[in-house]
């Protein structure tokens, strides 16, 4: 597997991804979301994502913000993101949520508020 700085975990084995520096670090430091760019702070504001949903046989995830979760899953249907939008470069690239990027750069780590569906 692969060194992907986001992947928090492999979910096969449900623990951390051997040989990758960036899962050397102690489990309170979880790195910036790879959504938006902010500092992840350990807790409920902490949300694993699926990059190819898990009902679609997704296994790796990645860590984000709860809200960066929630903006992803309120702009993009199951199908998008297994078919279009499964890495986080894609995630990024995506009109509405390059706009939610903008706008949730200027919150605090910990900051949620609900997130409402657009599709």
């Amino acid at each position: 597997m692969a060194c992907d700085p986001g992947l928090v975990h492999d979910a096969a084995t449900r623990g951390p991804v051997i040989g990758c520096p960036e899962y050397e670090r102690p489990v309170t430091d979880l790195g910036n979301c790879p959504l938006c760019g902010r500092r992840l702070v350990a807790g409920r504001s902490v949300n694993q994502h699926h990059l190819v949903p898990r009902s679609r046989n997704g296994r790796d995830t990645v860590a984000l913000h709860r809200i960066c979760h929630a903006a992803i899953h309120a702009a993009l249907s199951e199908k998008e993101l297994e078919r279009q939008y499964h890495t986080m470069e894609r995630l990024r690239d995506h009109p509405q949520l390059r706009r939610f990027i903008a706008w949730v750069r200027r919150k605090p780590p910990e900051f949620w508020v609900r997130t409402r569906r657009g599709h």
